[in-house]
Formats: C-alpha cells, structure tokens, sequence
C-alpha cells in the first residue's frame, strides 16, 4: 500500500478518534442533562403519573460544573491526535 494512501487513511482515522473524544467530553460534562423527547402522545392518565420536569436551577447546577475528560477521552485525544501528525508526515514524504 502507498504511503499516500495510508497517510490518508491515518489522518481519517485520527480525525475520527477527535470527534469520538469529544463525544466523551460532552456526554460526562452533563450538558445532556434536562433533554427530553416526546416520541408519542400520552394518554391523560399517563401525563398525570408522568414525573415532573426537573427545575431550571437544578438543571444549570449540573451543567454548570466543571468539565471532567475521562480516560476514553483521554486516550482517543492522544491516539487521535498521534495518527493525524502520522498522518501528515507520510503524506508528505
């Protein structure tokens, strides 16, 4: 295989392992929280039992704390990072 073509392939695969990483970020700093999806209508006996929305104040107290990086952030980062400079020096050699 040429050199090229594995370069592109490291870079795209570095470039992916970024979003991956920072999919991790967002999803352990809370800043899903208080989403909802209504896929189907209730029933009025279900929305009376349904559990109530969580308050505003709530909600900015959790996604206001600080932004934690996990190890499988840490490590798709790093790996990520490494194959797209791997990346660019097989492509331009």
């Amino acid at each position: 295989m040429p050199r090229m073509v594995l370069g592109n392939l490291d870079f795209l695969v570095g470039l992916f392992l970024i979003v991956l990483g920072s999919v991790f970020i967002v999803g352990a700093g809370h800043l899903f929280t208080g989403w909802r999806f209504h896929i189907r209508k209730k029933t009025d006996l279900e929305a009376e039992n349904d559990p109530k929305h969580p308050k505003a104040k709530d909600v900015a107290s959790i996604k206001n704390q600080p932004i934690k990086v996990n190890k499988y952030a840490r490590y798709c980062l790093g790996v990520g990072g490494f194959l797209i400079v791997l990346g660019i020096v097989l492509t331009s050699i």
